[in-house]
């Protein structure tokens, strides 16, 4: 769990699950392509780590050049009964965290246009 959290509020590893998620899968390759400013080493080790903790998954291998390349999808993650309780909240907390930081880092940038960018905000009970 902690493992979890720790990969949900890491700013490196959510580009890379945005990028999954907004192609909706990817070699590392494309991912490199597409985040040039994350050293490959880096992007490797979290695809790693993110495979071990279940938040993607391979869903693809093909031979390339003699080695393996995978392609993966982001998995999706709900909080079910056995994660209610102190793990729910963790991961709620860390959830929410994450998101306002990340409205935190938009809204601080010179070009942020909520009707261009389509950002909204639903309020429902959960």
């Amino acid at each position: 769990m902690e493992n979890l959290i720790k990969i949900l509020t890491d700013p490196i590893s959510n580009r890379i699950i945005q990028q999954i998620r907004k192609n909706q899968k990817m070699t590392v390759s494309e991912i490199l392509a597409v985040t040039p400013d994350i050293p490959r080493a880096t992007v490797y080790r979290r695809i790693e780590r993110m495979t071990s903790a279940g938040v993607i998954e391979i869903v693809e291998t093909h031979k390339v050049r003699g080695q393996a390349e995978h392609t993966y999808s982001v998995k999706n993650i709900y909080i079910t009964a056995k994660d209610s309780g102190e793990n729910g909240m963790e991961i709620m907390t860390a959830s929410f965290v994450q998101m306002f930081h990340l409205c935190s880092e938009y809204f601080k940038s010179e070009n942020a246009d909520v009707e261009r960018d389509k950002l909204f905000i639903l309020n429902y009970a959960i």
